[in-house]
């Protein structure tokens, strides 16, 4: 190729990286038309304009706001109605996003919005006949369960790159000293193995960050059993949410539960610890919450403190994946003195010494 030829070629790839800053004209009317779209979704929902508000959003959408509060999907506008009234209890949404980036491939696309908290959400449209629509308004899939493999590459960044960053764990038994067996997960069936620790009891807030600002979804009693192995895999079983005594009576905790494979058994949220500085183990977990509007799942950051019990799992306003969805609470781990947490990583060799680690005696 001349050098003609090359130059050309570079220019081409230059102008195909640009995506609505300049690069092809249709991508930059794509790009505009939708931030016009998001913005126009706002304003119309501020208004009141649910008529409006219909008309920029999905079939999809239409179902997901129907489907809330055990009902079933009547007329777009009376059904988002019906849900604003519903989000009235808990402080309605706050705090309008902003686009800040767009990727447009075909009729599909996404839109990055930031909060004013700083979070940064992903939002997907489709183009149907010509005009942008918003097709996910909770960040929920409902799209069929992904086939049981390999966990998920760990690319999320953040507090979870601080948890593939840190030292390997070793996890033993306090005890008897003995290391965790190690899990076996065979296809679709739930795990076996290692050291299993009650968490029968705990607290959960969670809130979605939307395209038309964040709400407060509910504050909910939850309980789990963890189950560790020796090199750090983690995986929460039987996870369960249920209405706090306190909660108000339209109070989403007993619309949320596991997700279910095929096979209608629940699925673990499974992931991996690290060990810190300063004595902390943190880690990441593959998260996956099955609700009336679709199941929320992705890679969340989890920190493993010292507790009353021995140890507490903790969630600080956690986001999962980038679908708006965060949690905020823990379980305590019943039995927890009888786990011990190492640095692996951590020995002296001049003396073949135990692994430096973290316990309760």
């Amino acid at each position: 190729m001349g050098r003609a030829g090359r130059t050309c070629a570079v220019t081409a790839v230059a102008m195909a990286m640009l995506v609505g800053c300049g690069g092809h004209d249709d991508d930059v009317d794509d790009a505009a038309q939708i931030r016009s779209t998001v913005n126009a979704l706002q304003r119309d929902f501020a208004a009141g304009r649910m008529d409006e508000v219909c008309k920029a959003t999905t079939t999809q959408v239409h179902t997901q706001v129907g489907s809330t509060g055990h009902a079933k999907p009547t007329e777009c506008p009376k059904d988002m109605a019906r849900f604003v009234e519903l989000l009235k209890g808990g402080g309605g949404f706050k705090g309008s996003p902003r686009v800040t980036r767009i990727a447009v491939a075909g009729d599909r696309a996404t839109a990055s919005l930031e909060h004013p908290d700083g979070a940064v959400t992903g939002v997907p449209l489709r183009r149907d006949d010509g005009r942008w629509q918003v097709a996910n308004l909770f960040g929920a899939t409902t799209l069929p369960s992904p086939e049981p493999g390999a966990p998920r590459a760990f690319d999320t960044p953040g507090r979870l790159a601080a948890a593939v960053a840190g030292s390997p764990v070793a996890v033993s038994n306090a005890k008897d000293g003995e290391p965790c067996p190690r899990v076996e997960q065979s296809g679709d069936w739930p795990p076996t193995g290692g050291c299993v620790f009650p968490a029968p009891r705990g607290t959960i807030e969670s809130s979605v960050r939307t395209p038309l600002g964040t709400f407060f979804l509910a504050r909910c009693l939850t309980k789990s059993s963890v189950r560790l192995a020796g090199n750090g895999r983690v995986f929460l079983d039987d996870y369960e949410m249920a209405v706090r005594s306190d909660a108000p009576k339209a109070s989403a905790c007993g619309d949320v539960e596991a997700c279910r494979n095929e096979r209608s058994i629940a699925t673990s949220w499974d992931g991996e610890l690290r060990a810190s500085t300063h004595g902390r183990f943190v880690g990441r977990l593959d998260v996956c919450m099955a609700t009336c509007v679709g199941r929320f799942e992705g890679l969340t950051a989890v920190e493993v403190k010292r507790s009353p019990t021995g140890w507490r799992l903790e969630l600080d306003d956690a986001p999962v994946g980038t679908g708006g969805l965060r949690l905020d609470g823990g379980w305590d781990l019943a039995d927890g003195d009888g786990l011990r947490l190492s640095a692996a990583e951590k020995q002296r060799a001049d003396t073949g010494s135990e692994p430096v680690s973290s316990h309760n005696p």
